[in-house]
């Protein structure tokens, strides 16, 4: 048996390995350290302006960064960087960049807010203000005037395009801001402004006489005194976020019986037999009235989309007090009363009974919105039973001519107010049924 005994080798000195560190691990370390220190510096430019705290904060990850790279640069070359030595890196990094980085910040965004807004100002697409601009350059160093150019960019942007619902937009946010900013947006507002109302003074005056023969020659379809009034409410749209026109409507009806025509009632009972009077029933009901507005509101719809898109012009229905303050508004008033005259009722010949005559007196308003009347049409009456024929059926209840009596006065009346405008109104017609 041999007597040699396995001898162990001795540990360094101190603690030291004198093992050569891995290739490898200095080319990670190299890698790892390249990356943060470059996403750290980058870090440090753009938010240590805020302060030394900022600078310190970025300052040690550069730090750990720089550490790994000069520990990883000694390791490729078969040695090792004291560990002293190296964490004293990133504490000099933190010292350096906490007392210098705010400063170089600082410089770095009003070097490059001059150089982005001087192009940006050269450029008609506010694009670049708004994305660039906002993108690169920290709010403590962005010109005051920034949302104020970027907004008259985009009225400019806008008109150009005649893009009307981005003008509209530009008024919109103009009108949002505090009354003591309104000042500053002015060049934008008037250039949004400016803009609409070419717009709209161009389709204006598309506007012209209507074709359409009227009964009295010397009567000219168009109303000089609403088309100035109109005039009036589109210089108003020019200015305003919103297109919306109200129409209101103004009912009244007094239904009694007229002394007139009872002589005329009773000589048609000697000679056509002792029928009843037929009663209104639902003729003029909230219901079958809510028909005849939007039977009128959509003729003057489709008149007015002939010349102004809905984004220039659209109209509404107001509701039953609904608020008038504030709002741009046609007023449609309507009475009906009864005339002087009955009309007999008769199924397959035989005598059902005789239907009163009727008469409504209209009248057409333009108010602005500080509710001032800048329109009042003359006073129109029309007696719709002379000029219709009605087309029934055996399901329609006994009132169904008078409902179709008020169908066709709306719709005619609707076709006398477009051709005011200067409008195409819609065709006529003569014959009406009941819905």
């Amino acid at each position: 048996m041999s007597d040699d005994v396995p001898v162990l080798p001795a540990f360094p000195e101190n603690g030291s390995d004198d093992r050569r560190p891995s290739v490898w691990l200095g080319l990670f370390k190299i890698c790892c350290g390249l990356v943060v220190a470059l996403a750290s510096a980058g870090a440090l430019i753009a938010e240590s302006y805020q302060g030394a705290a900022m600078g310190v904060t970025g300052g040690f990850f550069l730090g750990l960064g720089l550490r790994w790279l000069f520990t990883g640069t000694f390791n490729l070359g078969g040695s090792r960087l004291p560990f002293g030595r190296s964490a004293a890196i990133p504490v000099l990094t933190m010292i350096a960049c906490g007392a210098f980085a705010p400063s170089v910040s600082s410089r770095h965004y009003r070097s490059q807010e001059k150089k982005i807004w001087e192009r940006a100002e050269r450029d008609v697409e506010p694009s670049r203000l708004r994305y660039t601009y906002k993108s690169k350059i920290r709010e403590p160093f962005r010109r005051k005037e920034y949302p104020y150019q970027l907004m008259l960019l985009d009225a400019r942007s806008a008109g150009q395009e005649k893009n009307i619902r981005r003008l509209r937009w530009v008024i919109g946010q103009i009108a949002k801001q505090p009354e003591q900013e309104q000042v500053a947006y002015q060049p934008a507002l008037a250039e949004a402004t400016g803009r609409l109302k070419k717009i709209y003074s161009d389709a204006l005056a598309r506007l012209g006489s209507t074709p359409e023969k009227t009964a009295d020659k010397k009567r000219k379809p168009v109303d000089d005194q609403l088309r100035a009034a109109f005039k009036l409410i589109l210089d108003d749209l020019a200015r305003s976020p919103s297109a919306t026109v109200y129409v209101a409507f103004n009912n009244a009806s007094d239904l009694k019986a007229n002394p007139r025509a009872e002589v005329m009632l009773k000589a048609l009972r000697t000679r056509q037999g002792k029928g009843p009077v037929i009663a209104q029933g639902d003729a003029f009901s909230k219901t079958h009235d809510s028909k005849r507005r939007s039977t009128f509101l959509k003729a003057m719809r489709e008149a007015f989309s002939k010349i102004f898109g809905a984004e220039l012009l659209t109209l509404k229905a107001l509701g039953a007090g609904g608020e008038r303050k504030g709002q741009l508004i046609f007023a449609v008033g309507s009475e009906v009363r009864r005339s002087p005259t009955y009309f007999t009722l008769k199924r397959k010949g035989k005598l059902i009974g005789y239907l009163f005559g009727l008469m409504v007196i209209w009248d057409f308003s333009v108010y602005d919105r500080q509710g001032k009347l800048r329109y009042k049409s003359p006073r129109l009456f029309s007696q719709p039973a002379n000029s219709i024929r009605i087309q029934r059926k055996v399901s329609d209840p006994p009132w169904a001519p008078y409902s179709i009596m008020m169908d066709s006065a709306y719709y005619n009346y609707s076709r006398v107010v477009i051709m005011r405008f200067g409008l195409t109104p819609p065709a006529v017609r003569q014959v009406f049924s009941f819905r």
